[in-house]
């Protein structure tokens, strides 16, 4: 499921159909409901997005690139990173079981966390039971990514 801009490859458009927001707005709403990561994709030179992919972690083979080669420091990725508010967390594990890049780990009951494998991808805030986890901009961590108002 991918959400093509303007800005995408003319061969990636030509089997693209426009689309409303409120159609755009259901197809991220699936996505999430079904913990899929989105993905961004954007032009090198001018940051311009081309695209965002809704991807499973079981089949979508960058996903599976980065976790086999452990390329995590040179993949695409937004400049959010998930902090956890440890007065909220009940440490469940939950985080640690979501999280596709294995950016969280519990060790002897502490969270262990590696900036360097978080996307910013959301999985482990949508699925915090007491919302103790928020995402937070990192300077030099990936693309800025624009604010939206919908």
């Amino acid at each position: 499921m991918c959400l093509l801009f303007e800005h995408a490859a003319k061969d990636d458009l030509k089997e693209a159909y426009p689309i409303q927001k409120e159609r755009a707005l259901s197809i991220l709403q699936y996505a999430k409901d079904n913990n899929l990561i989105n993905r961004l994709f954007y032009t090198v030179k001018s940051h311009h997005i081309t695209e965002i992919c809704s991807c499973c972690s079981c089949c979508c083979s960058p996903i599976l690139r980065i976790k086999k080669n452990s390329s995590y420091d040179n993949e695409l990725k937004t400049n959010l990173i998930a902090f956890t508010n440890n007065e909220l967390c009940i440490k469940c594990g939950i985080c640690q079981e979501i999280c596709v890049f294995d950016a969280r780990n519990w060790n002897d009951g502490k969270l262990s966390f590696n900036e360097v494998k978080c996307f910013g991808c959301g999985l482990c805030i949508n699925n915090c039971p007491m919302n103790a986890i928020s995402l937070k901009t990192k300077s030099n961590h990936g693309i800025i990514i624009p604010e939206v108002i919908l």
